[in-house]
């Protein structure tokens, strides 16, 4: 996609929205269009605020479609993307060769964390087209291939890169790391329940499940906990599959190739689960890909 680039979320999939702006004359107004949420729709005060901390004010009215139309956008992923389209309707930037953006504008032009970097990181490999993240979404950006990506501080910062005034530096790739994982719970400190280890052995080495039964305090949770000490790690493939959901769901990175180990409370519910909801996020069972789900 040539032009200006954005990133809306569904599920585990980072989808482009391509920026379309128009400014005519008249009383000032900024309208966006193209199923906002909330959240998108006050990204033009922050976008406004932003632009005016580094001398361009908007003036006229202005419309902003986010194509395609029927896909709805939501989050703050689109406040820089929105900022630079501005930007380039006003003639104080110009983007022949296409690019993606996307992080939360503060009302003086920094940039926030935003969740959905990976995606996004993979979306920008795919079309070939370069990625401007916040400083924050480094880290994870540097974990995704392939991809030309660079961390930007400030709105000023981007706007120096872009008019070749200033150049960002890129992210450097750091793949994923090699390193040996403890587990909390050593398999080896469990004292007799020599049945229920043999079980856990059996599970792990064939990828089956497995049911605990038992009074309470006879050691089915911790064994649970020390199943994960005895799964093999991570590969690359399912690295990336769970930091795509950790990345969608707003939640840290783990290091190392520790497989996940989620619990569900017995009063959570249907959503909570198995993932879903207005916003389409994911559930415990999402969660808990490639590692081990207690319920």
């Amino acid at each position: 996609m040539k032009g200006i680039s954005g990133v809306t979320l569904k599920g585990t999939q980072a989808l482009p929205v391509e920026i379309e702006v128009e400014i005519t004359g008249g009383l000032f107004s900024i309208t966006v269009v193209g199923l906002p949420d909330a959240a998108v729709k006050e990204a033009r005060e922050r976008v406004r605020a932003a632009l005016r901390g580094i001398g361009l004010t908007l003036k006229g009215r202005i419309a902003i479609n986010l194509a395609p139309a029927d896909l709805p956008k939501e989050g703050a992923l689109l406040d820089l993307p929105m900022a630079v389209g501005l930007a380039k309707a006003s003639g104080r930037v110009d983007l022949p060769d296409g690019a993606a953006f996307m992080g939360e504008l503060a009302l003086d032009g920094r940039l926030r964390w935003v969740r959905g970097a990976v995606p996004a990181a993979v979306m920008a490999r795919e079309q070939g087209i370069p990625l401007f993240v916040p400083r924050e979404n480094e880290r994870e950006v540097a974990l995704v291939a392939g991809v030309t990506a660079y961390p930007v501080d400030t709105l000023l910062d981007l706007m120096l890169h872009l008019t070749g005034e200033k150049p960002l530096s890129p992210i450097e790739g750091r793949g994923f790391e090699a390193e040996k994982f403890e587990a909390e719970v050593d398999l080896a400190d469990v004292k007799g329940q020599f049945a229920a280890k043999r079980a856990l052995e059996i599970a792990a080495a064939g990828h089956h499940n497995i049911l605990l039964t038992g009074s309470p305090g006879s050691g089915k949770t911790m064994l649970a906990q020390a199943l994960k000490g005895i799964l093999p790690p991570l590969s690359d493939e399912e690295m990336m599959d769970v930091l795509l959901v950790r990345s969608v769901a707003g939640m840290s990175l783990e290091s190392g190739r520790a497989r996940p180990f989620r619990t569900v409370h017995h009063t959570a519910s249907a959503i909570a689960i198995c993932g879903g909801g207005s916003a389409m996020r994911p559930g415990e069972v999402s969660l808990a890909h490639c590692g081990e789900l207690g319920i």
